[in-house]
């Protein structure tokens, strides 16, 4: 699966092997036009927090199968401030001073499913990603709440009607969903196939594209 994994952090010396994979390419390290190709961080002056974005190659958005429907659900299981992750990461054993994923990425070509990290001046970049790592995998072998994956879909469904309270706002989701497929029913699809996403669906897609 392709992975690209970007960290940056002022004075930072770590230079772990670049992670960059390609499906179906060769196996190991793409060599990046830099002195030390093993570099994935890069240096900024300034005060600023350490920062950590990981994308995986995901595909285009469509509606034909529920892939996109369930990729979206994993952006809220794993990466929302109600997921267990976040709560451990960011709450009760904190390494990160924020954590979000672009959950409203959705483009019409192939692109990345990204996570966002801030993290603690005493947290490490491979700890952060072994976090992410150990709960997709857990995701992928189908350890899934049901409880908290009916709470995340109830949630999903009515959180895109409750924010189109206006003729401009609901006009403006309808365009959305209908420029990724140009097809002008498909926000009311894309709400149906919410509510048939299984956790076979989730652990599945989390195998296909993000373990």
């Amino acid at each position: 699966h392709e992975r690209v994994v970007g960290v940056g952090q002022r004075h930072h010396t770590h230079r772990p092997r670049r992670r960059l994979r390609r499906r179906g390419a060769r196996r190991g390290p793409l060599r990046a036009r830099t002195p030390d190709a093993r570099r994935r961080d890069l240096l900024w002056e300034g005060a600023s927090p350490p920062r950590m974005l990981v994308g995986w190659a995901t595909p285009a958005f469509g509606l034909a199968t529920r892939d996109s429907v369930a990729l979206d659900v994993v952006h809220a299981l794993l990466f929302s401030p109600s997921s267990a992750l976040y709560q451990r990461l960011v709450v009760s054993s904190p390494r990160l001073l924020a954590l979000e994923s672009w959950a409203d990425h959705r483009r019409r070509d192939a692109g990345l499913f990204v996570v966002e990290a801030t993290l603690r001046s005493d947290a490490g970049f491979d700890e952060v990603q072994a976090a992410f790592d150990e709960a997709l995998a857990a995701l992928g072998r189908g350890e899934v709440d049901p409880q908290r994956l009916a709470d995340v879909l109830s949630h999903l469904r009515y959180a895109m009607p409750m924010n189109a309270q206006t003729p401009a706002a609901a006009a403006d989701l309808v365009a959305r969903f209908m420029a990724l497929t140009g097809e002008p029913d498909a926000y009311e699809r894309y709400n149906t196939a919410l509510g048939t996403v299984t956790a076979d669906d989730v652990a599945r897609v989390a195998r296909t594209w993000l373990v």
